[in-house]
């Protein structure tokens, strides 16, 4: 189970935070969505779900490191997979049980893997807390501030068979660590600057149990995105309103005219095309797979490629006008939001056939994937929203009126608190219960359509991209979620005329924006597309 919290901790940095406990795990299992490893060799780690009936959260489980193995040197880890934190703050409740050569509690930051990262740890043998590097396999203690000369940590009470909270803040290169609420040292180190895993630790025979475990994201508190990078991209034609991040594999794509530009993100330069693909609207990633699908508007077919050559694996004939496109998890299909064919074609991804067609009976503009089984299409003409069974290829309920929505366009979805964001044509988004389409709240934003949505579930943030066409100043509406039902507008972003596509980033927190100086009247301008100068064409990136 896990619970949102909002506090206050460096002073121009809120941060959302997860409370995570484990009474809803399997005992004797490891936790969902946790992954184990082990800094170094020895014997082999056993992370588990157990029983423990004085747990701090009241669930009256926890989970443990219950392996005894001595080997003095053997560094068990606990890795909780959905995080990537920079800054922020972390705190676990602790209780040594047992470890005759060691009983050692840690918490992991800006982790990479098992031979890079960030520990504090407190020891219940010793009485004493210690902050780490580990660097290429090797612990290197360092010394608090104003102590050069202490090699290992401070002294400090460190009761066995009893409850204790390790909480370590990390904001720049600055580390606190603190001990029931008891700040005990800082450290400065600059080794690790990037945004990394979080997690648990443990050493050698220690037998300890873990419980609310806490990881936060540090947030401005008053916003700041400002344009970071500009990566230049050239060519002539226009710029599209979809574009497509794989954060996994750090690339993005972005439709321009018959063909995709891929901009390795990190670099900031164009590493390649997918071309061959007529009218091109938008991408879909199947990273499991190592392939992509686009829509070619012009073609009514969908290219297949390579995701690390690009080069074309094969073609899908699907519905007219081809518009938007998503890779579906759960049934391994990629769906494409036929516009003019009121219709949507499902593609068994890895074999490259048709799976079938679902009817509509309006427009469909933007779909999201609940990665269970579920999709949630738009539909232009009805304004509502319809779930679609990704199995069945059928409708999965009725339509879903998004309270005052006018014109719902692009969505993005939050998993974990089971909410749908919809953007809107009429200054608003909508925010749904996707377990039945109730109204949960309404967020002002800006003019025009919503033409991307986006949400970071690490920053607790949702991006809202709006633009009246061609001639309009773009925006994106920058809107924090306090809680699962209460959302506030953070910041407006503006862009410039013409601004419409934006994709996210998630391991960066930074927003992606195609753009391209605006044509004269002379040069063509109308449609809903975007007619721009040629040569100008670039990726304007955003960061806090």
């Amino acid at each position: 189970m896990k619970k949102l919290i909002l506090i206050l901790l460096f002073p121009v940095f809120a941060l959302s935070a997860d409370t995570v406990n484990f009474g809803s795990d399997t005992p004797g299992t490891v936790p969902k969505g946790w992954s184990v490893n082990m800094t170094h060799q020895g014997g082999a780690p056993k992370w588990e779900v157990v029983a423990d009936k004085t747990a701090p959260s009241k669930k009256a489980y926890v989970v443990a490191q219950t392996s005894k193995s001595p080997d003095d040197n053997r560094f068990p880890l606990l890795i909780y997979d959905n995080s990537n934190l920079k800054d922020g703050e972390m705190s676990v409740a602790f209780k040594p049980i047992s470890g005759k050569v060691d009983q050692g509690a840690g918490v992991v930051w800006r982790y990479r893997d098992p031979d890079n990262y960030y520990v504090a740890r407190a020891n219940a043998l010793e009485d004493n807390v210690v902050l780490y590097k580990v660097e290429k396999s090797q612990r290197i203690p360092l010394p608090p501030v104003g102590q050069p000369s202490n090699t290992y940590g401070t002294a400090h009470r460190v009761p066995t068979g009893v409850w204790s909270t390790l909480r370590v803040t990390f904001k720049g290169s600055l580390f606190t660590v603190y001990v029931n609420g008891d700040k005990i040292f800082d450290v400065d180190d600059k080794t690790f600057t990037d945004a990394g895993k979080v997690g648990l630790w443990t050493k050698s025979d220690s037998v300890i149990y873990f419980d609310n475990f806490a990881f936060v994201t540090a947030i401005s508190a008053t916003g700041g995105y400002h344009l970071s990078q500009t990566i230049p991209v050239g060519g002539a034609g226009v710029v599209g309103v979809l574009c497509t991040m794989d954060t996994a594999g750090r690339r993005l794509y972005v439709p321009h005219i018959a063909q995709v530009e891929v901009i390795d993100v990190d670099s900031g330069k164009v590493v390649g095309k997918v071309d061959k693909t007529p009218g091109v609207r938008a991408v879909a990633v199947a990273s499991e797979l190592g392939r992509g699908f686009t829509t070619n508007s012009q073609g009514t077919s969908s290219t297949i490629f390579d995701l690390k050559t690009l080069e074309t694996i094969g073609e899908v004939k699907v519905g007219p006008s081809p518009n938007q496109i998503l890779y579906d998890p759960a049934t391994k299909r990629v769906f494409t939001l036929n516009r003019r064919g009121y219709s949507m074609t499902a593609i068994d991804a890895k074999e490259g056939t048709v799976s079938g067609t679902i009817e509509l009976d309006a427009r469909p503009e933007f779909a999201v994937s609940d990665a269970k089984g579920r999709l949630f299409v738009s539909l232009w003409e009805k304004e509502a929203i319809l779930p679609i069974d990704a199995r069945k290829l059928t409708a999965a309920g009725e339509f879903w009126k998004a309270g005052a929505c006018e014109r719902p366009t692009s969505m993005a979805i939050d998993q974990k608190n089971a909410r749908l964001f919809v953007g809107c044509a009429n200054r608003m988004m909508a925010v749904l219960d996707v377990n039945g389409g109730r109204l949960i709240a309404k967020v002002p934003t800006g003019p025009g359509r919503a033409a991307a949505v986006a949400f970071d579930p690490q920053a607790r943030l949702v991006f809202s991209s709006n633009g009246e066409g061609t001639n309009g100043e773009g925006a994106v509406t920058v809107i924090r979620q306090e809680s699962a039902d209460k959302y506030s507008v953070l910041e407006t972003v503006k862009i410039g005329a013409g601004a419409r596509a934006m994709a996210l980033d998630e391991k960066t927190h930074n927003l992606l924006v195609p753009f391209a100086d605006q044509a004269t009247a002379e040069m063509g301008v109308g449609g809903n597309d975007i007619r721009y100068v040629p040569g100008t064409f670039r990726v304007l990136v955003f960061g806090q």
